[in-house]
C-alpha cells in the first residue's frame, strides 16, 4: 500500500511540472525514475532493461529518419502540388497524403514539412487546411505498428509479457476505417473551419545580376543548354557579351 502511495505521488508530481513548469521533460522523467529506484519501487535491472528495451531503440532511430525527411525538400516539393484545385479535392490530396507519410515517419516531422507549403499556398486559406493537416496525421499514425509511438510501446510491453509480438500491418483495417471516418467528418465540416483568408504577401519585383568568370563552362553553351531558360521565380532579362547588350534574350544566345 506504501508503495502504491509514493508511486501514485511521484506520477502526480512528474504530471504537475509538465504542466507547471518549464523544466526540460527529459529531467523531470529522469527524476521519477531515480526516485522510483531510489526508494526501491523498481531495481536496477528492471531500470536497464527499459532503456535497452527494443520497441524504445525503434522509436528513436524513426525520430531520427523523421529529422533527416525534414530536413530535405522532398516533401516539401510534394506539398506544393497539394493545394491545386478546389477546397475540397486540395484537402482529399493533402489528407490521404499526410496519413500515408505518417503511417511509416514521425507524425511531428510531417506536420512540420508540410506547413510552410500550406501557409505559403497562394490557393486557400492556411487556417482551412492546418487542422486537417493535424487530423490526418494523427490518424494516419494508426495505420502501421511503427506509425506512433504508443503501437510500438504497447508491442514492447506484449513481447516481455511472453505474448507473440504484433504484426506491421496488424493495425491496418482498424486504422483504415478510422482515417475514412475521420476524412469524411473533415470534409463534411469544411464550411466550419475558420477562413483567415489567403496568404496576402505582395510580390515585389528585384533584379539580379551576376558575372560568367573566366573558365567557366557556362562559356560557349547557349542560354538553353546552360539550364538558363523557363527558371523558377526568374527571367533572363538580358545578357551583355563583348559589350554588346542582348535585350530580346532567346534559348540560342
Amino acid at each position: 500500500m506504501v508503495e502504491q502511495l509514493i508511486l501514485t505521488g511521484i506520477m502526480l508530481l512528474l504530471v504537475g511540472c509538465l504542466f507547471g513548469t518549464r523544466i526540460n521533460p527529459a529531467w523531470l522523467f529522469v527524476s521519477a525514475i531515480g526516485t522510483s529506484y531510489l526508494t526501491g519501487l523498481i531495481d536496477l535491472e528492471s531500470m536497464l532493461v527499459n532503456y535497452t528495451n527494443s520497441s524504445l531503440i525503434t522509436l528513436v532511430l524513426l525520430i531520427l529518419v523523421s529529422i533527416a525527411i525534414e530536413k530535405t525538400t522532398l516533401i516539401q516539393r510534394l506539398a506544393k502540388s497539394l493545394s491545386n484545385g478546389s477546397l475540397v479535392k486540395s484537402v482529399t490530396k493533402l489528407g490521404l497524403s499526410t496519413a500515408f507519410l505518417s503511417s511509416f515517419t514521425n507524425n511531428t516531422a510531417v506536420v512540420a514539412s508540410l506547413i510552410t507549403a500550406i501557409k505559403d499556398n497562394p490557393n486557400h486559406s492556411p487556417s482551412k487546411l492546418l487542422l486537417p493537416l493535424s487530423y490526418t496525421a494523427i490518424l494516419g499514425g494508426t495505420i502501421t505498428l511503427i506509425g506512433t509511438s504508443t503501437n510500438l510501446i504497447v508491442n514492447g510491453f506484449a513481447v516481455d509479457a511472453g505474448m507473440a509480438p504484433l504484426g506491421f500491418f496488424d493495425f491496418t483495417l482498424v486504422g483504415l476505417g478510422a482515417l475514412s471516418v475521420g476524412l469524411i467528418t473533415i470534409l463534411v465540416m469544411l464550411k466550419c473551419l475558420p477562413d483567415n483568408g489567403k496568404n496576402s504577401q505582395e510580390v515585389v519585383p528585384f533584379y539580379l545580376e551576376g558575372k560568367v568568370q573566366t573558365g567557366s563552362k557556362l562559356i560557349n553553351s547557349t542560354v538553353e543548354e546552360n539550364g538558363l531558360r523557363d527558371l523558377k521565380d526568374l527571367f533572363l532579362a538580358e545578357i551583355i557579351r563583348d559589350g554588346n547588350r542582348i535585350c530580346a534574350v532567346t534559348p540560342q544566345h
